[in-house]
């Protein structure tokens, strides 16, 4: 019965790991997603202030104060 039992520890031990390599690869997915979603939301917002200064830049010199 011990070489059953090696087995399964061993079995045992390789589910777990290829469990937890799983979990991390996901992660890493899911870690390189939200990275890349905060790169766009940035962008996005570092747009945005661009066109409301350019915006902000055009009155001000259509009003002469610049």
């Amino acid at each position: 019965m011990t070489d059953y039992d090696d087995l399964a520890g061993v079995g045992l031990t390789l589910v777990i790991v290829l469990i937890i390599l799983a979990v991390l690869i996901y992660n890493i997915a899911l870690i390189l997603k939200a990275i890349f979603i905060m790169f766009v939301g940035v962008s996005v917002v570092v747009t945005i202030y661009g066109i409301f200064v350019g915006i902000g830049y055009l009155f001000l010199k259509m009003l002469g104060l610049k």
